[in-house]
């Protein structure tokens, strides 16, 4: 059995569970999200998500 589950709510999950649990401020978290909607505009997006 396969459960397929999409990558936003995973990742939203662990986002979670760090910024619950292990004292990771909200702010940081936004930072890192906003790294990555930038980094998914810039040249680089490519490399990224190339699945080899």
């Amino acid at each position: 059995m396969t459960v397929s589950l999409p990558l936003v709510l995973v990742l939203g999950a662990i986002a979670w569970i760090a910024i619950k649990f292990m004292g990771v401020r909200l702010w940081v978290a936004v930072v890192i999200a906003l790294f990555g909607f930038w980094l998914a505009h810039t040249g680089l997006a490519p490399f990224v998500e190339q699945h080899d």
